[in-house]
């Protein structure tokens, strides 16, 4: 469970850093007019989702895993909340539930979508600089 968990999360991550790069090589490859417009325009909208689904799954994948350890969201206290969980497995679990604590998933994909926003302008005329010469 753990592997697929992170197997997904190295998908979304490698899409979120490679898709700046491969866009920009497809429209200079096609000799698009207006290169940078399209390249933002496309850049915002795909970023936009992706950053979207990979923040939910963040925080889905963190309650799946503690059902998969076998955290007991219905308990009423510390007992019952960790019953069915291994000895060797409470560290693991208690570290799901810090990471689950704080902000929600949205406004990490709010601070995140911001944040590629910015490196999907860096590439651009790093990648440009580079194809010149």
């Amino acid at each position: 469970m753990l592997l697929l968990v992170d197997l997904l999360d190295l998908i979304l991550l490698v899409l979120l850093i490679g898709f700046p790069i491969y866009w920009f090589i497809v429209l200079i490859k096609n000799e698009v007019k207006l290169n940078f417009i399209k390249y933002f325009s496309i850049n915002v909208i795909v970023l936009a989702i992706v950053i979207l689904f990979f923040a939910w799954w963040d925080s889905k994948s963190n309650y799946l895993l503690l059902e998969y350890y076998g955290y007991n969201f219905d308990g009423m206290n510390h007992n019952e909340y960790y019953k069915n969980v291994l000895p060797e497995n409470k560290a693991e679990v208690d570290k799901l539930i810090r990471s689950n604590s704080g902000i929600g998933w949205s406004l990490k994909a709010f601070f995140g979508y911001f944040t590629l926003i910015t490196y999907s302008l860096l590439v651009y005329p790093i990648l440009k600089f580079f194809y010149k010469r």
